[in-house]
């Protein structure tokens, strides 16, 4: 048979192919700093403080909160499978105000609601 590739060949070609362990890994992480006082806190600098280890040229993953103190972190990133759920610590500093505030989030496939990792309506507050 002229022209088909040895068997070799193809085995070969869809081994390379089919070898990739790389799962997309989404985030969607939202809510609102308040003071001491219970008042939103604008302009505050919220990071996740135990992200996973950064690969060379990555940054942290921070917001800053809007004027009623909103913030929202979102990542798409490429990475092994994911967990069921993952802890998150998140921290947030205004001047000289800190607050930190932990959560675990489930992770979730239904991509009507909510595709990887999602936690809505946090309150950090910050003293």
């Amino acid at each position: 048979m002229r022209g088909l590739p040895p068997v070799s060949a193809l085995v070969v070609a869809l081994t390379l192919v089919g070898c990739n362990n790389d799962y997309s890994i989404y985030a969607d992480v939202s809510g609102t700093v308040v003071d001491a006082a219970g008042k939103p806190a604008a302009g505050a600098v919220v990071t996740r403080s135990n992200a996973p280890k950064l690969r060379e040229g990555e940054t942290p993953l921070t917001a800053t909160t809007d004027a009623d103190g909103h913030f929202r972190l979102t990542i798409h990133a490429v990475g092994s499978k994911p967990a069921l759920q993952d802890t998150w610590i998140l921290q947030a500093k205004v001047g000289t105000a800190v607050g930190t505030v932990e959560k675990t989030i489930p992770w979730s496939a239904d991509r009507s609601t909510c595709l990887g990792y999602c936690a809505k309506d946090l309150t950090i507050s910050v003293k």
